[in-house]
């Protein structure tokens, strides 16, 4: 009777583990040239980027996360989407390196090319934090 109580525990347990949420978005998945949506250089700083970004958060209800590398100053990775409940895919991530220069590089990727309108709005939106995006 124990053997196949724990034969049938064990078969529970080895189904949990296969329907665990395995499905969950790596985002450096992103991080490839078919899903890099463009490049650029801007004047400033980590700083002010996030400044520009909480000014437009207020303005327009949307969501970011600007996270610094622990191990590495001079990059970041920001998230950006319309809301904070969406599916991280729905997202647009950009990966930042500060240069000596006073300049922040934005590599900037999208996983759903529909949402390629994002890298514009976050760029219009770093230049005009009350400019919010278009909401399809």
């Amino acid at each position: 009777m124990n053997k196949i109580l724990f034969g049938s525990l064990a078969g529970v347990l080895l189904l949990a583990g296969c329907a665990s949420p395995s499905d969950e978005f790596d985002p450096n998945r992103v991080r490839q040239e078919r899903f890099l949506v463009t490049e650029i250089k801007l004047p400033g700083s980590f700083a002010d980027i996030q400044q520009s970004l909480f000014q437009h958060r207020d303005a327009c209800n949307i969501f970011f996360a600007l996270r610094p590398d622990p191990q590495q100053v001079h990059f970041a990775t920001l998230t950006y989407r319309l809301n904070a409940d969406d599916d991280l895919r729905e997202s647009i991530i950009a990966d930042l390196t500060a240069y000596a220069s006073g300049n922040v590089q934005m590599d900037i990727y999208s996983y759903y090319s529909r949402n390629n309108y994002l890298a514009q709005d976050l760029l219009r939106a770093l230049s005009n934090p009350e400019q919010c995006p278009r909401q399809d």
